[in-house]
This record gives C-alpha cells, structure tokens and sequence, in this order.
C-alpha cells in the first residue's frame, strides 16, 4: 500500500539563534505531530526578504494513524539585515522569533579545564598538548591526557609531562607519520 501525504500548516516552539560571530541564523522547532507517520519541516515563502520568511507545515500520512511524535527541526539561513527577528507563519498566524545570541558557557574556574593530547601517544609522556574546557569538541585524534582540574594544574601538567616529539602541529596537518 503507497502512502500519500496531505500538506498542512502546522505548530510548535521556535527559537533562533546566532551561529557563532557570522550572519547567520539557526531557525529550530520543537513539538509533536498528531500522528504517527509524518513529519514537519520549515518552507521558505516566495517572499525575497531578508532574513527570509518561513511556513511551518506539517505533512500528514493518509491513512491517519493516529499517535502522538516527537519532533525537532532546524534551518539554516543567512540574516544579512542584522534584524532581531524571524518570521515564521503557522496554523497559529504569524509568529515573529526573537533572535537569541548563543553564549558559549564560561569553564568552571574549579574543574573546568582538561588536558587533550595528540594521538599517537608517545612510550612516555604525551605529545600536542593542549588546555580546553571539559565540555570542548576536538578531533577525533585528541585524547584526554589530564582532568578535569583548573587551569593552572593542567599547565602544571602540560608543562611536567609534554614528550619532546615535536612541536604541536598547526591546524589541518597530519598528527601522525605517513605510511609507506
């Protein structure tokens, strides 16, 4: 049996925020759908505007099951005007989303800070240190060498522990040797 869908404006919570120190926005809707096959997403109306207008719709199974679904949505759009706002038109009316500056949290002076350290690991010490706060997202070839611990410990340890490997490595180059 094929599915077909029906489209219909539809409802959630919105929030907007500024993507790091750029122009751009990201548009998320949190809610639930009414039933258990659909989903919903954001339409960009043919209005060209910026930051652009959005619908909220939902797409809805037919045959209706009926069930409630979790969902969360986001877009990403380019604010060149520098406005405040985001509209976003729903089965509700028009909704205009305050736009929200992101802030990154501040490292718990105490316990806030970690030691990463570059794969391979040395037979002793560790090579590429780096401080970053507990909750930092590095790349895959990082491990935790130290903490969590405040930062004057972990450049206690840095300082202590750093193997003469070499220097740490520039953003992009290749943390371990070629294979031949």
């Amino acid at each position: 049996m094929t599915e077909s869908y029906s489209k219909t404006l539809g409802h959630a919570r919105y929030e907007a925020h500024w993507v790091h120190q750029t122009r751009l926005v990201q548009l998320t809707a949190c809610g639930q759908l009414p039933c258990a096959e659909g989903f919903a997403q954001f339409e960009m109306r043919s209005e060209r505007v910026s930051p652009p207008l959005w619908n909220f719709v939902f797409f809805i199974a037919k045959p209706w099951q009926s069930g409630l679904k979790m969902f969360e949505h986001s877009v990403v759009m380019v604010n060149s005007s520098g406005t405040d706002t985001v509209i976003v038109h729903d089965a509700s009316g028009m909704n205009e989303v305050p736009i929200r500056s992101r802030a990154a949290p501040a490292a718990d002076p105490v316990t806030g800070f970690v030691v990463q350290a570059r794969f391979p690991a040395p037979r002793s010490g560790h090579c590429g240190c780096v401080i970053v706060p507990s909750d930092a997202l590095l790349p895959a070839h990082y491990y935790r060498a130290f903490g969590p611990a405040r930062h004057d410990d972990c450049a206690a340890f840095v300082a202590e522990h750093q193997s003469g490997a070499g220097p740490v490595l520039a953003g992009g180059e290749i943390p371990w040797p070629l294979l031949a």
